[in-house]
């Protein structure tokens, strides 16, 4: 009877044993798995706002502003951006005038550019002036609701959008509000090469005339020296999420 007594102990207390060793394997994979998904989405998300601002070449924002929130109001700066991202992409929708040797964008394709990137439609749209030398680039008719671009024009070089590589150095959500701080690779063999404005030119001893190769160079020097860049100004963007769509409110260069 002792022998049968003790034997139950015995394997009540090694069962004991067995269901807390299981419970404390679940929990940890259960906590695991929550931290997997917490993390899955954040980086999820930060792919997404990537790829928001690669779409509207939101990047070359740091050609025009130093700090700016976006509130329904119409400036030069996201006008030649909008110009510069539809004129790019869209060719198919830029009608030729065979008896003027002009070409012309509708309205409606800037509403949308503004609606999908920064939420808001403007109420009055204007001429985009070309920073480079303070001239009419682009003629809007507000009779037509079409924009022109001006022949008369000088041609000349001037900033686009798009860049290399990227590095996120900071990323925080606050309610419906989403800020990241990025580090962007640009440049190109003539132009030379940058991080935000950081020259890195130089960085690189290349004899090839590759543009692939030498921006898998850059690419990798680049990823090898991101402390070399601590110092260096970061482009701050700041999202809003409404109805699952996110919008951008405001730009700023951050040390």
């Amino acid at each position: 009877m002792k022998t049968k007594v003790k034997n139950t102990i015995i394997f009540l207390v090694a069962l004991t044993i067995l269901c807390l060793s299981c419970y404390f394997i679940y929990d940890k994979k259960i906590k695991d798995d929550a931290k997997n998904v917490v993390n899955e989405t954040e980086e999820t998300t930060k792919k997404f706002l990537i790829n928001v601002i690669n779409e509207y070449g939101l990047d070359a924002l740091s050609y025009e502003y130093d700090n700016v929130k976006f509130n329904n109001k119409l400036s030069n700066g996201i006008l030649y951006l909008a110009f510069n991202y539809i004129s790019k992409i869209d060719d198919s929708d830029t009608n030729h005038l065979e008896d003027t040797n002009k070409w012309e964008i509708d309205k409606s394709k800037f509403d949308d550019y503004f609606s999908h990137a920064y939420g808001f439609i403007p109420k009055d749209y204007k001429n985009i002036i070309c920073k480079a030398d303070n001239e009419v680039l682009v003629y809007y008719n507000k009779h037509t609701k079409k924009f022109t671009y001006n022949d008369n024009h000088p041609g000349h070089g001037y900033y686009g959008s798009g860049y290399i590589d990227y590095y996120i150095s900071s990323y925080k959500k606050e309610k419906d509000l989403y800020t990241l701080d990025v580090l962007f690779l640009l440049g190109s063999p003539i132009d030379g090469y940058s991080v935000n404005e950081k020259d890195i030119t130089n960085n690189i001893i290349s004899s090839s005339d590759d543009i692939d190769e030498l921006e898998k160079l850059y690419q990798k020097y680049f990823k090898e020296h991101l402390d070399d860049f601590k110092n260096v100004n970061k482009y701050r963007y700041v999202f809003q999420k409404v109805d699952n769509n996110y919008y951008l409110k405001e730009f700023h260069k951050v040390k």
